[in-house]
Parts: structure tokens; sequence; C-alpha cells
């Protein structure tokens, strides 16, 4: 377990005398509450989160089971499969047949996902060994996976017709949470992890800017 305010390690977060009494452990190190939000309902850590708060993401990954092994897979293969859907969405292979169309965006999600963990990864232990060397390609994985939660709002492009410039929005805000993420995993500063992303994601994003801007310029009907 960690402090949400300073990261350092610590024995346990409460104590708990009886059911429904429990006392707040201070970190020995800060001497700040080491957890508060043991006594926080989900939602609130959930607005924490999305308010990009480094003490909500220690609560999320040292203090809680939410983030399973499982779960985390099976975020993975939403994000890949949401990835496609936006993919799908600005495409303009619609006479291709529907399984072909679906496959092939499938796969380039996924080289896509899969690039961009790897580019973190590789060059975490390259330049960021010695600050986080227990630091493991899981614990990245779930870092990237648990703050691209504002890819959910794809969803909504697959009902409402949006422009691509909102899709480049989504990317933007997803890159930053990432990046409040992998801070708090890699236990770096902010300008590190923000440059471990944008390495990582400038091959892609450039990629998409330039699709999304042409789909722009040149609108094709949607069917």
């Amino acid at each position: 377990m960690r402090c949400v305010h300073c990261g350092s390690p610590v024995i346990g977060t409460f104590v708990q005398y009886s059911p429904g009494n429990l006392r707040l452990r201070k970190c020995p190190k800060c001497g700040c509450v080491a957890d508060e939000y043991v006594e926080c309902e989900p939602i609130i850590v959930f607005v924490d989160i999305v308010l990009h708060k480094p003490e909500a993401y220690r609560h999320l990954f040292f203090n809680s089971n939410a983030l399973s092994s499982k779960v985390v897979v099976m975020a993975v293969l939403l994000l890949v499969v949401l990835e496609a859907c936006l993919y799908d969405y600005f495409s303009t292979e619609r006479a291709a047949a529907i399984s072909y169309r679906s496959t092939k965006m499938l796969a380039k999600a996924a080289v896509t996902f899969s690039s961009y963990i790897t580019g973190i990864w590789i060059m975490h232990r390259l330049f960021t060994k010695k600050r986080s060397s227990s630091t493991s390609l899981m614990d990245i994985l779930t870092a990237i996976t648990s703050s691209s939660y504002f890819k959910l709002f794809i969803f909504a492009m697959m009902i409402w017709d949006f422009s691509p410039h909102i899709a480049l929005v989504i990317e933007v805000l997803v890159l930053i949470s990432n990046g409040v993420a992998l801070q708090v995993v890699l236990n770096t500063s902010a300008n590190i992890s923000m440059v471990l992303v944008a390495a990582s994601a400038a091959p892609t994003f450039f990629w998409k800017l330039f699709l999304y801007y042409s789909l722009w310029a040149n609108p094709q009907p949607q069917l």
C-alpha cells in the first residue's frame, strides 16, 4: 500500500476496531492521512480521476482491489474494439464486405495499441529504470487502460454525427490522462511521464491527425 499524497509505502491505510468503526492511518513520511479515499464512494474516486488527481490514481493502483488481471484484459479488449469502431466510423471503404472491413479495423486497432504500449515500455526501460525498476509491463498496461476512460465517448460518436475534431479532442484527453497515470505508476515527474506518452503516441497521433483532417476537409457520405 502507498500514501496517496507522497507515494511512500505504508503498512496500512486504516485500523478497523469494529464493523463501521475505523481510524485512518497517517503516513509516517509526510504526516498526512495515508488514504482518505477508503471512506469515499467509488463515484468520488472516479470524479477525482477524471479531474486528473494523482492521489485518486494512487488509491486505485495501490490501495484497492478493483483492477485485477481479468479486468485489465477485458479493458484492453474494449479499448481495441472502441478504436476499431472509430476507424470504421471515419472509413471510406464502405464498399468492402463487413467481415473484411471489421477484421481489418480490429487488426489496425490492435497494432496501434500494441505499438503504443511497447513504445512506453521501451522508453521506460531506457530512461527511467533507476527510478522505478520494479514497474512491470502489466503495471504500465494497467495504468494505460484504466486512464483511457475518455474513449468511452466513442460510443456517443456511433449514435450522433460528430466531426473529426471531436475525435482529436478525445485523443488529447486520453493522452493527458495516460500521462497522469504513468506519473503515479512509474513514481516519476509529470514532465517525464508526458514525454513518454508523447513520444510513444506521436507516430499514431499524427497519422490520425492527417486522417481526420482529410475526412473533415473532404467529408464522405455515411451509409
